[in-house]
């Protein structure tokens, strides 16, 4: 039993060596530019024992992308009997505090990024399921506060919790690329700064939702 919990924790130590050596050199490089052979040689394995942990380089950019999402993670919502105040105002205060963490770590946000770019067109993988996952996540929060908002009078009873939801992880996900540090994208509407685009632009979304 013991050598079995020191080698799974011998695989997860170097699972984690590889994670963190593949984010130093994509804050360096950028993914692109970034390779195996020396993501390998940062982490101090050879190639092989790297393919052994990750089967592409995509999958290693899931691997940070996930280790990068909590720090994102909405306000949980609580439950009916402990809420003090609506699932509007929830929703509201979570897409700020979104906002101001995306704001802060801007090198971290562009791993998420572009993850949410590759998703299509990678590959299925364990880190690429488990990113989806966690993202699925927050879609699901968003579509429970939602009903409840309807059910409670603060959202419009007519609202489409799914197609709404949908509609509030496009201005995320949007504004997280704005923000992005390795795509350097800015807004199209010069000379208005990114920040004030996403927070009109969410504005707006709430008000169109708001009972």
């Amino acid at each position: 039993m013991e050598i079995s919990m020191r080698r799974e924790q011998e695989h997860k130590a170097r699972e984690k060596n590889i994670i963190d050596a593949a984010e130093r050199l994509f804050l360096e490089k950028g993914f692109d530019a970034s390779s195996m052979d020396e993501i390998a040689q940062s982490a101090g394995f050879t190639k092989r024992t790297v393919y052994q942990y990750f089967s592409r380089k995509e999958e290693l950019l899931f691997a940070v992308a996930v280790t990068r999402l909590p720090k994102a993670d909405f306000i949980p919502l609580p439950g009916k009997n402990e809420r003090t105040s609506t699932a509007f105002e929830w929703l509201k205060e979570s897409c700020g505090h979104f906002f101001s963490i995306c704001r802060k770590n801007p090198s971290e946000t562009a791993f998420v990024n572009r993850a949410f770019v590759i998703l299509d067109s990678t590959e299925d993988g364990t880190w690429k399921t488990i990113f989806q996952e966690k993202t699925m996540k927050y879609y699901q929060l968003i579509v429970v506060s939602m009903r409840e908002g309807i059910a409670e009078g603060s959202m419009r009873s007519d609202l489409i919790p799914e197609k709404a939801a949908f509609a509030f992880m496009s201005v995320l996900t949007d504004f997280m690329r704005y923000v992005s540090a390795e795509t350097g994208r800015k807004s199209i509407y010069r000379p208005m700064p990114a920040g004030e685009l996403f927070q009109y632009s969410l504005d707006l979304l709430l008000y169109s939702i708001s009972a």
